[in-house]
């Protein structure tokens, strides 16, 4: 006996509040990273929106590299004893978060086609994920955020990248002028990576919630572990779940009715699927504008 699909379609999905930038914040880096690129080729060094002020010593445009170093604010913590505390009584030691010298570069090249080898690499550093807006878009070597970002202080990251990766494709086609190499391929790719990222860290965090909720209830939990794009997650098998306890199928439809209710009421849900709509609705239009 199958459940409504709403409620199936919640049990799969639906992602929580333990789903942090931590999983997918590298991939989002890595899309910046390649609209950073397509704006140099069609604005000219020094004219993107994204990263203006990052170039190599001998005026050239960033790589991977020098991108996230640069998008990314480096925190000095202070290097804790073997008792776990910070000493007393003698200069302070720092170590720093994230540690780019743990992350092998070579590795991932300039143009990533490796997205999992990228990921291994990037986690190396303990990069927690976020990318400092300002330094995104800060006016060049001006303190100062660009006028026209400034403008849009509401809108999230993903609608502001978005846009400015349509506007560099129109100014190089009408420049006639294609994006150079697989460029958008691999945005396309980074956002699938951070989609799917969202997704499996968002369903596992929900169905720990959900198990919580369930098994005091006498409701034994049956999850099947599934995989995309190598994110592992689990799902929740409800049909065997109604099998295996001969359930009572409206005492289990209103429980989960009731833990849905309660958790989305409480704001858990929502911020994290609102990224997973966006992320994947960028990833369809450039599908559709490039017939990938």
């Amino acid at each position: 006996m199958k459940l409504p699909s709403i409620l199936f379609a919640a049990l799969t999905l639906a992602p929580s509040a333990l789903c942090s930038t931590l999983a997918s914040g590298k991939f989002q880096a890595l899309s910046l990273y390649q609209i950073y690129r397509i704006q140099v080729q069609a604005y000219g060094l020094g004219q993107t929106t994204l990263a203006r002020g990052c170039h190599t010593s001998n005026a050239t445009a960033c790589d991977v590299e020098s991108f996230i170093k640069h998008v990314v604010r480096v925190k000095k913590i202070p290097r804790k004893g073997p008792d776990g505390k910070v000493p007393k009584g003698k200069p302070k030691e720092f170590d720093t978060k994230p540690d780019w010298s743990k992350t092998e570069w070579s590795k991932i090249g300039d143009n990533p086609t490796d997205l999992a080898e990228y990921a291994r690499q990037i986690d190396l550093s303990g990069f927690s994920g976020v990318v400092d807006f300002f330094k995104l878009f800060q006016n060049g070597n001006v303190t100062e955020i660009l006028e026209e970002i400034r403008d849009r202080a509401m809108d999230t990251l993903q609608d502001i990248a978005d846009d400015q990766l349509h506007k560099a494709r129109e100014k190089l086609k009408a420049m006639g002028k294609e994006i150079a190499g697989d460029r958008l391929t691999r945005v396309q790719d980074a956002m699938g990576a951070q989609a799917d990222a969202r997704r499996a860290a968002g369903a596992n965090g929900v169905n720990e919630a959900f198990e919580s909720h369930m098994k005091p209830k006498g409701f034994e939990v049956i999850t099947a572990e599934e995989a995309r794009n190598g994110f592992k997650f689990k799902t929740i098998d409800t049909e065997g779940m109604l099998r295996k306890g001969k359930v009572d199928v409206r005492k289990f439809t209103e429980e989960v009715k009731g833990f849905f209710t309660k958790f989305n009421g409480a704001g858990k849900a929502a911020g994290h699927l609102s990224a997973i709509i966006k992320t994947q609705h960028s990833l369809d239009t450039i599908v559709r504008a490039c017939g990938l």
